[in-house]
């Protein structure tokens, strides 16, 4: 052979070592699976030495005994598809396995990783080798966990706001009624689907130059919140509300409303009475 050619001949060993993300190649001797390749970047995010892990059996080389996951559940989901691999010659997928780390410093992180188990098949078409490589997700189960969470936090968030008395509503930056509650439905005596969308200004025209849109204007325009109480006359209403508003992330108004129209009147009879149970009194005193 041409010493050139074999000059050029690849450093295997080298060229695997120096593989991006986490690769390993483990033998076929279940259920021991000595790891026979360790690359640069399995080591260092392992935070293991190649000597403490090539030549060993997976359970040494790869030990998980975080307390936070102490039945090793990631350990035995490798072992079982590296059995699996071996077992049908078929490349075996790992979705979504916790596995721990541990930092020189002593501490535990919780890290996620996908993975996939790869038969490597000798001379007579029996598995000889497995490849393994992994890839670090936990940035994205992280993701998912904390959107799931914010979805059931805004779902409890609509539930409750569903079942309260008080009239809900909340509009866009540019006024357009995106949520109403079911109170708000009952006090309008109108569907939530024959206002959503809409403007706040065409569904309640009134209201654009009554002191009640003034005050949905600056909550826009300021970002401060507004409370008062209104009397709306239109559009086939007459009721007297107390609005309190408030200004939303995203720029717009959400707020709350009190039917207070039976109140006023009783209110204003409560302060007659007392004007003339004082009036009495003066009179009784004279």
């Amino acid at each position: 052979m041409d010493n050139r050619a074999i000059q050029s001949a690849p450093d295997f060993a080298a060229v695997f070592a120096a593989l991006p993300g986490g690769t390993a190649v483990f033998a076929a001797d279940p259920p021991r699976f000595t790891v026979l390749a360790a690359s640069d970047a399995l080591l260092a995010v392992s935070h293991r030495a190649r000597e403490a892990v090539v030549g060993q059996p997976l359970a040494v080389a790869f030990p998980n005994a975080s307390p936070d996951d102490p039945q090793a559940s990631g350990l035995t989901a490798v072992s079982a598809s590296l059995a699996a691999a071996v077992r049908t010659g078929a490349a075996q997928h790992i979705k979504r396995q916790r596995y721990d780390l541990q930092s020189p410093d002593g501490t535990w992180e919780t890290r996620y990783w996908d993975a996939v188990n790869i038969p490597v098949l000798g001379p007579d078409g029996s598995v000889r080798h497995v490849l393994h490589q992994t890839a670090d997700v936990t940035a994205q189960v992280r993701g998912e966990a904390a959107v799931a969470q914010a979805a059931s936090a805004e779902q409890r968030a609509q539930g409750i706001l569903e079942r309260m008395g008080d009239s809900h509503c909340v509009l866009d930056r540019d006024f357009r009624i995106v949520g109403v509650n079911a109170a708000a439905e009952r006090l309008l005596a109108r569907p939530r689907e024959t206002l959503l969308g809409r403007s706040h200004w065409e569904v309640f025209p009134a209201s654009l130059d009554a002191p009640v849109g003034r005050a949905f204007r600056r909550v826009v325009a300021e970002g401060i919140e507004q409370h008062l109480t209104h009397h709306y006359a239109g559009e086939g209403y007459d009721l007297r509300v107390e609005v309190d508003a408030y200004p939303t992330d995203e720029g717009g108004v959400a707020m709350f409303w009190r039917d207070v129209t039976q109140r006023v009147p009783a209110e204003a009879a409560l302060r007659l009475a007392a004007a003339r149970d004082a009036y009495r009194l003066t009179l009784t005193d004279a």
